[in-house]
C-alpha cells in the first residue's frame, strides 16, 4: 500500500484526485469500486467519517470528497484513513493508498 498524508482545514471542501498507477502506467479502473474511512487510529472500530469516492475508470482516477460540513465535524489533531479498490467482477480487495490525516483550524474567519 503506498502512503500518502493530507492536511485538512476544518469547514473547507476537501477533494483529491487520486491516479492509480501499476508498473508507473495508469491502471484503467472498468468494474472497480472504491471505498475510503477515516478512524482515530489503525485497527480502530470507531469510524469517524467516509469520503466520497468517485471512479474514473478510463482515466484509472479515483476523486475522494468531504463536504464542508463534514470536515467541520471532524475533530483536530491526527486521524487515518485508507482506500480500498473493489474489483466487482472477481471481488478482489486492494488497499492501494493509506495514511494520516491532519486535521487543522483555519485563520481567516468566514464573512456572515
Amino acid at each position: 500500500m503506498l502512503r500518502q498524508n493530507f492536511e485538512i482545514v476544518k469547514g473547507e471542501t476537501f477533494t483529491r484526485d487520486i491516479l492509480i498507477k501499476v508498473n508507473d502506467e495508469v491502471y484503467p479502473l472498468n468494474n472497480y469500486t472504491a471505498l475510503s474511512e477515516i478512524r482515530p487510529y489503525v485497527g480502530s472500530k470507531t469510524l469517524i467519517e467516509s469520503f466520497s469516492c468517485e471512479v474514473f475508470p478510463e482515466e484509472g482516477m479515483i476523486r475522494i470528497t468531504l463536504t464542508n460540513e463534514q470536515t467541520n465535524n471532524l475533530p483536530f489533531g491526527i486521524l487515518y484513513y485508507d482506500l480500498l479498490l473493489i474489483n466487482q467482477e472477481n471481488n478482489e480487495h486492494t488497499y492501494y493508498l493509506g495514511g494520516k490525516i491532519i486535521v487543522k483550524k483555519h485563520i481567516t474567519e468566514i464573512p456572515t
